[in-house]
């Protein structure tokens, strides 16, 4: 059978809290491949829904190792040092998986809760970090700032070295083989299972002409990822590759009868709509977070289709909307073209030597012809970093999601 409908099988085994059939699921596709990344992420989410923590912990911790930009399983990891009060640990672990991906809502909101909760001088100041702002870049395809600002962080501080993957992967879609190829050695010798690296390693290996040792790490990804997965993502961002993936799906060999005890189990009980991670994750959080709430406080329960804001450090920035219905104006929309050029102008004359006051006034004027911008991936990541140098992180923060968003729009 596919080996993906056997992992289905265990998750759903996991959902329908049959915890003992999934993780007999689990070992047994470890014991084809120790290195099986859904496997052993399923094994560590089986002792953690069991209450077996230590156990959780060690399963999950061996997963981060292979993927280490997972929000899933950084997510799992935090539901772990929760029980254990490791409060400070909890913060930093899900402070990593919103740098991994900010546009999680769920993972955002446990964010603002857990600050809360934890409080302290130290948590103030805003949900952006300069990872954050690096991956941000990344994900909207500012590669070269996303490179200055990871150097940057590496260089002045001894953060998650999942930020050495990060920037490894910022090389790579550059174009810029032999530096991901460095970095990707380096994390492969101290991290032998992490994926990303190993897959980068073979690309660059096989554009050398390196066949044989490309194929070698692809074996080796194989043995993380079956369906290779992860790689079909990656190749295609950077051109094709000369490495050609299996095109049938990875099948691994199931005796009879655990196959029919799996199948009697799952369907002697109406079963429900199918629910991935990410939404397990959301209904935990929602509900811890509805919980911790104050008494008399309205509780709010957040599923990845809303976007509350129970942070509301400073007033919205304003955005001009026209008129419902109304034609496009040509001439406000030339107008708004010469004024944001000449504001741009500005910023390249004055550089770093800009007093702060100027720089508020200019991102107000900023904020207010950003939407109808030209260009408008260059105008929020230019409002996004005015709003950085002048440390107003979470406006900061939003310009940036609004650059990415103009990203995605335009690959569409």
């Amino acid at each position: 059978m596919k080996l993906r409908d056997f992992l289905q099988w265990g998750e759903q085994a996991l959902a329908l809290n049959h915890s003992e059939l999934a993780e007999e699921i689990a070992r047994y596709l470890l014991k084809q491949s120790p290195s099986n990344l859904a496997a052993r992420t399923l094994l560590g989410n089986v002792f953690l829904q069991s209450g077996q923590i230590e156990e959780a912990e060690e399963h999950l911790l061996q997963a981060l190792d292979m993927d280490p930009e997972s929000p899933d399983i950084l997510t799992s990891l935090a539901e772990v040092l929760e029980t254990q009060g490791r409060d400070e640990e909890r913060l930093a672990v899900i402070r990593r998986a919103f740098e991994c991906d900010p546009t999680r809502t769920e993972v955002k909101q446990h964010l603002l809760a857990l600050r809360q909760e934890v409080g302290g001088a130290a948590h103030e100041n805003g949900l952006l970090t300069r990872v954050g702002l690096a991956r941000i870049h990344l994900r909207s395809g500012l590669l070269e700032h996303a490179i200055a600002e990871f150097r940057y962080v590496l260089a002045e501080s001894q953060i998650h070295w999942n930020a050495r993957v990060a920037l490894m992967e910022a090389h790579w879609l550059n174009g810029e083989r032999q530096a991901a190829s460095g970095i990707a050695d380096e994390i492969v010798r101290e991290h032998p299972n992490c994926l990303k690296a190993i897959l980068l390693s073979a690309d660059v290996r096989a554009h050398m002409g390196l066949i044989d040792q490309a194929r070698q790490l692809l074996e080796r990804a194989r043995q993380v990822d079956p369906d290779f997965t992860l790689a079909r993502a990656l190749y295609p961002a950077n051109g094709p590759s000369r490495l050609p993936l299996p095109n049938d799906d990875a099948e691994i060999e199931v005796p009879l009868d655990f196959l029919q005890r799996i199948e009697a189990t799952l369907t002697a009980e109406e079963e429900p709509e199918e629910v991935d991670a990410q939404t397990r994750a959301a209904a935990r959080i929602s509900a811890r977070t509805a919980a911790a709430a104050p008494e008399g406080q309205k509780r709010v329960l957040v599923t990845p289709a809303q976007d509350t804001a129970p942070e509301k450090e400073e007033p919205p920035a304003v955005e001009p909307t026209p008129a419902t219905g109304a034609a496009p104006d040509d001439s406000k929309s030339q107008e708004s073209s010469e004024n944001w050029d000449d504001l741009l102008r500005t910023l390249e004359q004055a550089g770093p030597q800009m007093d702060e006051p100027t720089l508020a006034a200019l991102a107000q004027q900023l904020e207010a012809i950003a939407a109808a911008a030209p260009n408008k991936l260059q105008a929020w990541q230019q409002l996004g970093d005015v709003y950085q140098r002048i440390e107003q992180t979470d406006r900061a923060m939003r310009a940036y999601m609004r650059a990415l968003d103009s990203s995605s729009e335009s690959r569409q």
